[in-house]
């Protein structure tokens, strides 16, 4: 009888061993995944914050400015981001896409309708861009261009 429950002891034992394990094992990759969603979500929104406020400025005419609130997450590489074009086209006119690349989610774009130029920032964290139309024919993000 002694031996039965020792038995029957171990066997939940390792049973409990073998759970555990599993979910030691599959959720940290849960985990890792929710965050790359919540970062390329955060990026996206912020390139559509930034093309929308182009568009308004745009539209605004000549000396018109907004400055929109921004994010850029965990993984953001600014190296890789751009306001403009990835590539210079030699033709400022056809550059309307914000690019803001996140490391393991890639690059993520929003489109604008205004021809667009300037630099985003340095490293991640919550910012203020500031938009200007100077009847130069595209709005400036951060008034560099």
């Amino acid at each position: 009888m002694k031996a039965q429950g020792s038995v029957e002891a171990l066997g939940l034992l390792g049973g409990l061993v073998i759970v555990l394990l599993a979910i030691t094992i599959f959720l940290p990759q849960q985990q890792s995944e929710i965050g790359l969603e919540r970062n390329r979500a955060i990026a996206l929104q912020s390139a559509q914050a930034i093309a929308t406020a182009a568009d308004d400025v745009y539209l605004a005419g000549d000396g018109a400015q907004k400055s929109v609130s921004v994010e850029f997450p965990d993984g953001y590489d600014a190296s890789r981001s751009y306001a403009g074009n990835k590539v210079d086209t030699g033709n400022i006119f056809n550059n309307r896409t914000i690019g803001i690349y996140v490391i393991g989610a890639g690059e993520i774009t929003a489109e604008s309708r205004a021809p667009v130029c300037g630099t985003l920032p340095n490293a991640s964290g919550e910012y203020r861009i500031t938009l200007y139309y100077n009847a130069s024919g595209h709005v400036m993000v951060n008034a560099s261009c």
